[in-house]
C-alpha cells in the first residue's frame, strides 16, 4: 500500500499561504498540488534527489502553474542543473519514514491500551525491576553463603 506522511497542520503552515499568494490560488488548491507533487517524487527518489527535475516538470505533476519556483521560493525544493532535491525528504517520505510513522502510532496505541488495562501496567519501572532483581540474588547468594559459613 502506498501513502504520505502528512501532518496535520501542514494546510496552515506560512509557507502554504506563501505558496498560495505566489501561485495566485487558494490554500486548497496549494495542498492539493503539494500532494500530488509528494506522490509522485515518493515514487521516483528514495533520498529525496530527483535527477533532470525542472521546475515546469513540478507544475505538472501538481497542477499548478509556477509550483516548482514557488515550492523554492520557500524553500521545499532546491534546484540545480542536474535535477532538484527536496529538503527533509526522509522525514516524510520514503520507506524510513513510513517505518518511524508505523512504529510511533503501535507505540502510542500501546500506551492507550495501557491506560485502559491496567493489568499490562508493570508495577516498575524495567531499570528498578532489573536492579531488585540483581539485590534479590545478591541476598539469596549471602543467604547461601552463610549456610556454608555456619
Amino acid at each position: 500500500m502506498s501513502w504520505l506522511k502528512i501532518e496535520t497542520h501542514t494546510p496552515t503552515k506560512p509557507e502554504m499561504s506563501q505558496l498560495a499568494r505566489l501561485c495566485h490560488c487558494s490554500k486548497g488548491d496549494v495542498f492539493l498540488a503539494c500532494f500530488r507533487f509528494w506522490a509522485w517524487a515518493d515514487s521516483q527518489s528514495e533520498d529525496g534527489w530527483i535527477e533532470f527535475l525542472t521546475p515546469d516538470d513540478v507544475d505538472e505533476h501538481a497542477g499548478i502553474k509556477g509550483f516548482g519556483a514557488a515550492l523554492e521560493a520557500v524553500g521545499w525544493i532546491v534546484f540545480s542543473d542536474g535535477g532538484a532535491m527536496i529538503p527533509n525528504f526522509d522525514r516524510h517520505c520514503g520507506s524510513s519514514a513510513k517505518r518511524r510513522a508505523l512504529d510511533a502510532e503501535r507505540k502510542r496505541r500501546s500506551r492507550a491500551a495501557r491506560k485502559t488495562c491496567p493489568h499490562f501496567v508493570r508495577k516498575m519501572s524495567a531499570s528498578k525491576a532489573d536492579k531488585s532483581v540483581t539485590r534479590e540474588e545478591k541476598r539469596r547468594e549471602d543467604e547461601i553463603r552463610e549456610e556454608y559459613i555456619f
